[in-house]
């Protein structure tokens, strides 16, 4: 269990503002990349994919529903923000009041596989990447 986490709201790919933020299958970390930014820069990719944070093999990314709960809540200036184990901002001044019930843990919450499209529909889909 983390206390606090440092997260950035801006992808390490892109250097933009995540919109829909996933991660690695097998990741271990909180921290998000943007998920279409992901699949523009994976089809350039030459060699087995890899997260752009951990650097761990990506066969399939997930969605974490609480990051993007929390890019919701803060304005899109803001590039960086600090959460308490509840997913409660902590740093940020430009957010409401709101916050999460569930827990940071190793995995930032209950996170889905997601495809290429926008991940609607009431059942996960997993897209291969090999």
């Amino acid at each position: 269990l983390v206390e606090r986490q440092e997260l950035s709201l801006l992808c390490p790919l892109s250097l933009s503002r995540i919109t829909v933020p996933v991660r690695g299958e097998a990741c271990r970390h909180v921290q998000c990349f943007d998920r279409d930014t992901w699949f523009v820069f994976k089809e350039r990719m030459t060699q087995a994919p890899k997260c752009p944070v951990c650097r761990a093999h990506v066969s399939y990314v997930v969605q974490d529903p609480q990051f993007s709960n929390l890019l919701s809540m803060v304005d899109r200036d803001v590039e960086k923000v600090e959460v308490d184990a509840d997913w409660k901002l902590l740093t940020s001044p430009q957010t409401s009041n709101r916050s999460f019930s569930s827990n940071l843990g190793l995995r930032g919450g209950a996170a889905r596989p997601v495809s290429g499209g926008r991940g609607r529909g009431d059942s996960p889909e997993v897209i291969c990447l090999d």
